[in-house]
């Protein structure tokens, strides 16, 4: 990637391009298993709040962190293996957004109004959430349109 913003090379070697998918992957498919590993965490600790500690020890979390990279690896590793077999013209494949700026003269929105809907949809729901939140407390709601009365 650094060569291609610094240097402009727009070509990669077949088996770097496949260790980068790999990587890419993997990385994906474990920030997919943490979450559901935090939201099982979670519900543990709601459920049974005393016996939480007794279940949840350092010994059986990285035993549980070992075996979810393990799957990851052996889950995304099934990626690469069905390219491998396939035949492939050149030792270097050409990165498929060399033409993106053609796409983006291509798109009507200005580049002012993409990144603004870029950030909107990064921090939207951030922000929104702790509204809704809000919303749902008595007391906050209360105070909220005690506030708005007074103007």
């Amino acid at each position: 990637m650094i060569g291609v913003l610094v240097a402009g090379a727009n070509t990669i070697a077949y088996v770097p391009c496949l260790i980068q998918m790999f990587v890419f992957h993997v990385g994906g498919v474990m920030e997919m298993f943490a979450l559901a590993v935090m939201a099982f965490d979670r519900l543990l600790a709601i459920s049974c709040p005393f016996q939480y500690h007794s279940y949840v020890t350092n010994v059986r979390t990285a035993v549980f962190t070992y075996i979810l990279w393990v799957a990851a690896c052996g889950l995304v590793a099934l990626l690469p293996e069905t390219l491998l077999p396939l035949p492939h013209c050149h030792l270097k494949l050409k990165y498929s957004f060399c033409d993106y700026p053609a796409l983006i003269r291509s798109v009507v929105l200005t580049l002012n109004a993409r990144h603004g809907l870029m950030i909107g949809a990064i921090l939207g729901p951030s922000l929104f959430n702790p509204l809704v939140y809000c919303l749902r407390t008595n007391e906050i709601r209360y105070k909220i349109f005690k506030i708005f009365k007074k103007s």
